[in-house]
């Protein structure tokens, strides 16, 4: 094994001075924000493969915080002398972050769904609409045809007295 801890990531610069931030597989970490009550808004990294049990280096890191520089107290930061207990909270932030992402796309369907069913409603009230107004149109037609029918056979009747 290395002489690298469990989780532990390196910095790269370019030329444009921008740091890279990798995990433990020694690939680009992904970036993420917090929407956390403790630290709504707050960047952190993690490794890339962190939906992956079997892959992921356990790797997690504020974007704030300097690879070299540990945890200080403050407010609205979670401080924990376990390491174990850091990886578990950020692994609970990250499936937050992917809960929060899947209610989004759950509200968005519900909402084409709602759009959805205000168009069928409308269509099944025009569809009544037509249907009545056929209905209406069948009556005005079943009326004149019993008058003619009624005018026929009294002119049967007329002449068969005559």
């Amino acid at each position: 094994m290395s002489g690298r801890r469990f989780g532990q990531s390196t910095c790269d610069s370019n030329s444009s001075n921008s740091r890279i931030v990798k995990c433990g597989h020694n690939i680009p970490a992904k970036s993420y924000v917090s929407g956390t009550e403790l630290n709504p808004g707050r960047g952190f990294y993690c490794c890339p493969y962190w939906k992956e049990p079997s892959k992921n280096c356990l790797f997690w890191r504020w974007v704030d915080q300097r690879n070299d520089e540990e945890e200080t107290p403050s407010s609205n930061v979670i401080v924990a002398d376990d390491e174990d207990i850091r990886m578990k909270y950020a692994s609970m932030e990250i499936h937050v972050t992917s809960l929060k992402e899947s209610l989004k796309l759950a509200e968005e369907k519900a909402e084409r769904r709602k759009h959805a069913n205000k168009c069928l409603f409308d269509d099944l009230v025009s569809i009544r609409e037509e249907n009545t107004r056929l209905v209406g149109g069948l009556k005005l037609a079943n009326a004149q045809f019993l008058f003619v029918l009624f005018l026929f056979v009294g002119l049967l009747v007329g002449i068969a007295i005559a």
